[in-house]
């Protein structure tokens, strides 16, 4: 399903989404190292009228090995992640030069 469509429905109705993620503070990249994405989107269980667009993540915590993993996004509590929280989405590694 793409994010970006409109979708109808009763306010109960929840839909099943695969969210797309808009990474922020990844200025530390460009300092030697690497943004690898283990995951290209997330899937959660969505409120028809609370259908973000994108999940933004933001990266200017996160140092060089450290992972983000699934429970760690902020979403609206309205959200219900599908997948496990501990499931690996992002992970900032070491360029080798």
């Amino acid at each position: 399903m793409d994010s970006s469509a409109m979708y109808y429905g009763p306010k109960y109705c929840c839909i099943r989404m695969q969210l797309d993620y808009n990474f922020v503070g990844t200025k530390m990249i460009w300092n030697g190292a690497s943004l690898n994405k283990i995951k290209r989107t997330v899937k959660f269980l969505c409120p028809a009228e609370i259908i973000p667009p994108y999940i933004e993540v933001d990266l200017s915590l996160l140092d060089v090995g450290q992972k983000l993993v699934a429970g760690d996004l902020k979403v609206h509590p309205a959200l219900k992640l599908i997948r496990p929280k501990d499931k690996p989405i992002v992970k900032i590694a070491l360029t080798c030069q």
